[in-house]
């Protein structure tokens, strides 16, 4: 309505002048600017805290793996040398019935 009739265009300067309009206008454009910024500011925060989070998992399934891994061969070795006395404990039953 304004825009399309010239005669209010002179109250609508005046009213923006009044009201200070660019001044308020400029004033929350960067006050908008700076709460992009911040929320820029979270949201890289918040990426951080998640590869933070993601190299932890890695780093505790790792160690799992690994105590997992030295328990394997703990048993296995173990087997080995319950094997070996085995033969060897079969060996000596064998040279006293031979023998005997």
């Amino acid at each position: 309505f304004l825009w399309d009739n010239d005669n209010w265009e002179d109250t609508y300067s005046k009213m923006g002048e009044y009201l200070d309009i660019k001044d308020r206008v400029y004033l929350l454009n960067k006050r908008a600017d700076l709460i992009r910024e911040l929320l820029d500011v979270i949201e890289n925060q918040l990426q951080l805290v998640d590869k933070k989070k993601s190299a932890s998992r890695e780093t505790a399934l790792i160690v799992l793996l690994a105590v997992l891994l030295g328990v394997v061969v703990t048993i296995g070795s173990i087997a080995v040398v319950l094997l070996y006395f085995q033969v060897q404990g079969n060996a000596v039953l064998l040279e006293h019935s031979v023998l005997g």
